[in-house]
């Protein structure tokens, strides 16, 4: 470095090194830190150090010309910019929902026309495999009949139930056993119902083009049936979730921070107490819309289509993050917060490669309303924002102890979690099993999360704070009423003849005749006796004294 002062050319031509002099000499520290902690091992002067080293870094960066558009970056109080608000009322968009049961909201999004659709499309699949499979004597697929969507409802009941009681086999919710008894032949058999999961399809075959087409009518379905039934909040959250899935797949992806680490990737637009609102399955090449070059933008931009320029506020993980798509949302009056990733294009170089010491930060802003912090924690936390400013502010962490953190950090904690728990509430009534096929899981996965979204919309609408075990219940009473026990009337008697019991000698019992005795006024004993009168009759008396005393017609 001694070097370098003494003869800039080494590195920069002329005028670089003339920049570079000016700026050795005026060099101050853009960091705005908060007091250092008690017991901290770093001393002021290692720390006034480091700040010169990376100060040098960056000058040396920029004069090199590695860092782009850096000279837009600038000092300063961030001032963020105002954008016109004018989003529709949040909340629900269906009359009369303060009156609705618990199945009345389930039923906006299973209603009759959507059970038909599913009805159709299996019957469609059945018709189909039947058609192009050598099947065996014994062989399942030949009892199939069509389904209907009253079926379908049951059948829907039975899958969910699967999810409240969970079993490690399907077959087990069939057992006849006083372990685990649960009167399920009453609504379907096992049979019958395995034959429906195995013909379950989300689209017609006549339309689809694509082995990933297979469930996009079910993904229309669900956005359209949210955008039509809700309007959410003004903070959004944009993540990820997993559907688990192990098997051979083109699409199949690894994310090892999430529950599921393995599994189909679905981009989730939900708000911060976990109502989804939009869907979008990766396909990797196969997905003309967001493929390709800015991939992470697109999905934001196709996420969010809907609610653009009604100043929303996003909040994003640094996969989607970048100041370009900052910049974008905000030309599109919408805010945008979430970390960021350091070595993201358009980031400034002062403000990446600055070293800090526990609880400071540095921060810059540009002209367009974007501003890149970083802050120190336990490591280095780098975001961005285009609503919230960088000051400390005084809050509090998960065990009430008060602490110091930059607002966009609190916001961010604040508001994005949407995601994290839709999945948390989804994870406790799993009704996926592990032997069906991946459009199968998808389309189940999706359902399950139209049932989560009915109740989220069931609390909001009526005002009522119900758990989500005793919501499920309800809506299961509805799916699976008690079956109609049929009390036959009881039968008439027959007064048949019936042949009395042995000693243990094998000597037939014998019991005086009735009749004999009451007609003729004598004794004569006879092994028979009548169970529904309980007398003992002999064979000659045995009519006729029925008839006499109008037992028999």
């Amino acid at each position: 470095m001694d070097n370098i002062e003494q003869n800039p050319r080494m590195i920069f031509g002329e005028e670089e090194a003339e920049e570079y002099r000016q700026r050795s000499q005026h060099r101050t520290i853009s960091v705005t830190s908060e007091p250092s902690l008690q017991g901290s091992d770093i001393s002021d002067e290692d720390e006034l150090d480091r700040t010169f080293e990376s100060e040098e870094s960056a000058a040396l960066s920029e004069a090199a010309g590695d860092s782009e558009g850096q000279a837009e970056w600038e000092e300063g109080p961030f001032v963020p910019i105002d954008v016109p608000s004018t989003p529709p009322s949040p909340g629900l968009l269906v009359r009369g929902t303060a009156s609705m049961t618990p199945f009345q909201y389930f039923q906006i999004f299973f209603n009759l026309s959507f059970l038909r659709n599913l009805a159709c499309m299996t019957n469609e699949h059945a018709e189909k495999i039947i058609t192009g499979t050598i099947m065996k004597p014994e062989s399942r697929l030949r009892r199939w009949k069509a389904t209907t969507a009253e079926e379908i409802l049951t059948f829907l009941g039975i899958l969910f139930f699967m999810g409240t009681v969970t079993l490690s086999k399907i077959n087990d919710y069939w057992k006849k056993s006083h372990l685990v008894s649960f009167n399920l032949r009453k609504y379907m058999s096992r049979n019958r119902f395995l034959i429906i999961l195995r013909m379950l399809y989300f689209n017609y075959e006549s339309t689809s083009t694509h082995i990933y087409d297979k469930v996009d009518p079910l993904i229309e379905y669900f956005n359209n049936t949210m955008k039509g039934s809700v309007y959410p909040e003004r903070e959004l959250t944009i993540d990820e979730s997993m559907v688990l899935f192990r098997g051979r797949l083109a699409i199949r992806q690894y994310i090892k921070n999430k529950r599921h680490k393995y599994g189909i990737k679905l981009y989730i637009l939900a708000d911060p107490k976990g109502l989804v609102h939009r869907i979008h399955m990766y396909r990797g090449s196969a997905d003309s819309e967001v493929s390709g070059t800015g991939h992470a933008k697109k999905v934001v931009l196709k996420l969010t289509e809907d609610f653009i320029n009604a100043g929303h506020s996003l909040y994003m993980d640094n996969y989607y993050n970048s100041v370009d798509l900052a910049e974008t949302l905000l030309r599109q009056n919408t805010y945008c917060t979430g970390t960021l990733q350091v070595k993201s294009k358009g980031n400034p170089v002062t403000v990446t490669s600055k070293r800090l010491t526990r609880g400071s930060v540095v921060y810059r802003k540009n002209r367009n309303g974007v501003c890149v912090m970083k802050w120190k924690d336990k490591r280095d936390v780098l975001t961005l924002s285009t609503e919230h400013t960088p000051d400390i502010l005084n809050t509090t962490n998960w065990r009430g102890h008060g602490m110091l953190k930059p607002e966009i950090i609190i916001k961010y904690n604040k508001f994005m979690k949407g995601v994290d728990r839709y999945d948390q509430m989804l994870s406790y009534y799993p009704s996926e099993h592990k032997t069906i096929r991946w459009y199968k899981k998808i389309g189940i996965h999706i359902m399950q999360m139209m049932f989560l979204n009915s109740y989220f919309m069931f609390n909001g609408g009526t005002g009522k704070n119900i758990s989500l075990e005793s919501y499920r219940n309800e809506v299961l009473r509805g799916l699976l009423p008690p079956p109609i026990s049929r009390i036959d009337p009881p039968a008439l008697p027959t007064h048949m003849p019936k042949e009395l019991n042995r000693n243990s000698n094998g000597v037939l019992k014998r019991r005086k005749c009735v009749r004999c005795w009451s007609v003729h006024k004598k004794r004569k004993d006879s092994g028979m006796f009548c169970p529904d009168c309980d007398v003992g009759l002999c064979i000659a008396c045995y009519g006729a004294y029925h008839i006499e005393n109008k037992l028999l017609p």
